[in-house]
């Protein structure tokens, strides 16, 4: 009852809309892939009603289980059987700096900046450099580190299409011979949505990036 109240209440609060779309993305993912697929979004859909957020991947799983969430992007998406899981992008962590020549070691030593991409990236960044030492900044997503990056100097893993722009015009630089790190994106939403046909057409959107 409580979950077709805010449904409900969602509805009439976009009446005017011929039809709404309420999606959310993880916080590690909203810069880096979802809100150019907000843009989309408004640029094919005119008169959507759209409602986004980024928040937790808890957060999102709770509001697409109590049906006041269309669609959740994550990287590490719960298993439920009410929802359907689709990969839809894959995102490439590349190693960057702000120092043009570093080696792996020194990237990973002089004033790293550790970006938390989830459990399964941090678990294969420790096996990938056992040796190196904990940094002592640790951010949670993306545009936290590239600012902190380009004004007080640093590196950090981010993703490729985030910086393929500024390693192009020498703000940063990738490091050579690093490891590339590669983790998939899914979207999740509920197998019994009356928004389906919508989602599935949306989702097409963050394909084509």
């Amino acid at each position: 009852l409580i979950a077709a109240w805010r449904a409900a209440r969602q509805d009439v609060s976009v009446a005017d809309a011929s039809q709404q779309l309420v999606i959310g993305g993880s916080l590690r993912l909203w810069d880096v892939l979802l809100q150019r697929w907000l843009h989309d979004l408004r640029r094919n859909y005119p008169s959507l009603a759209i409602m986004a957020e980024a928040q937790t991947p808890d957060y999102l799983t709770r509001k697409l289980i109590d049906g006041t969430l269309d669609v959740a992007i994550l990287l590490e998406p719960a298993q439920l059987d009410i929802m359907q899981i689709q990969e839809i992008a894959t995102v490439e962590f590349i190693l960057v700096s702000s120092d043009h020549g570093l080696s792996v070691e020194q990237a990973l030593q002089e004033n790293y900046v550790f970006v938390d991409w989830g459990l399964s990236f941090g678990l294969d960044h420790r096996r990938t450099f056992p040796d190196a030492s904990e940094a002592i900044t640790r951010v949670t997503h993306a545009k936290m580190a590239l600012e902190y990056i380009s004004l007080v100097g640093g590196s950090a893993y981010l993703p490729k299409r985030m910086v393929d722009k500024d390693i192009e015009v020498g703000l940063l630089h990738e490091v050579a011979d690093a490891p590339v790190f590669s983790r998939q994106a899914y979207a999740t939403f509920p197998v019994r949505s009356p928004r389906l046909e919508l989602i599935e057409e949306s989702l097409q959107l963050v394909r084509s990036e």
